[in-house]
């Protein structure tokens, strides 16, 4: 797969997905990674395999998985009972993802299975050696400025697509 096609897929299914699962506008950011600094971030990873096979890395900040999180739910971001669900709702969102933006870049009608996420805590250089293995990645910001990045390497045979 060439990047302009992944390119283009991303910057249209991306905006559509959150729009309609999680009632938030996103562009792309126009940067690539976030600060050296962020500590707090929420990384979900996801393997599919079938007529096609690969990964896809969703990482967001902290605030924003607690902000989707209350989006997703029809909560008050500042609900303390969104904390705990906060890692789940960006596990769900990258699920969300994966089926359309799959669907998009090889058709409605390709066998493929996607796994579960596997939703994690994660640092900025923790991150930055992560992407070293990712084919693509694009940077997107919330209306609210948040940053959040989608990763996604074709062709990667996963022995099981469950939680490794």
């Amino acid at each position: 797969m060439d990047k302009q096609k992944w390119e283009e897929v991303v910057r249209h299914v991306i905006p559509w997905v959150f729009e309609e699962g999680a009632f938030m506008f996103s562009e792309v950011a126009g940067r690539d990674m976030f600060d050296a600094r962020e500590s707090d971030l929420v990384k979900a990873e996801l393997f599919y395999r079938g007529a096609q096979a690969g990964n896809l890395i969703l990482a967001t900040q902290g605030l924003f998985a607690v902000h989707l999180a209350a989006n997703m739910l029809g909560r008050d971001p500042f609900d303390v009972f969104l904390i705990p669900l906060a890692d789940d709702a960006v596990g769900e969102i990258l699920n969300m993802l994966a089926g359309n933006l799959l669907a998009n870049l090889y058709g409605t009608t390709a066998d493929i299975d996607i796994g579960m996420p596997k939703v994690t805590r994660a640092n900025s250089s923790a991150l930055q050696k992560d992407m070293t293995r990712m084919s693509f990645s694009c940077m997107f910001r919330n209306e609210d400025k948040e940053l959040f990045l989608l990763a996604f390497k074709p062709n990667v045979t996963s022995p099981s697509l469950g939680n490794r």
